[in-house]
């Protein structure tokens, strides 16, 4: 099993893991700052864009899977704290 299965599907941060994946198959490790930053943005700005629509067609859904909601409330937390974290310069 690997560390996703292991750990509860609420309260998990969902993108950072896959972005983090993400960065490290693709972007070189001597990535200058700025490139991580707004790599990270961007890989967070199409993450908040598939959330919200994919949000309506399935929460609102009769065949909803009993943890959806919970999975939606996580990620969705994390693309506000994420949003408030570049508004404040922390990201």
């Amino acid at each position: 099993m690997d560390n996703k299965t292991q750990r509860p599907l609420a309260g998990r941060k969902h993108i950072a893991e896959e972005f983090n994946s993400y960065a490290r198959k693709v972007m070189p490790a001597n990535a200058p700052a700025t490139q991580r930053i707004e790599t990270r943005r961007a890989f967070y700005a199409g993450a908040s864009a598939a959330y919200f629509l994919l949000h309506r067609a399935v929460v609102y859904s009769p065949q909803l899977d009993p943890e959806a909601p919970a999975i939606f409330d996580a990620v969705e937390h994390e693309i506000t704290s994420f949003a408030q974290d570049v508004n404040g310069g922390r990201a």
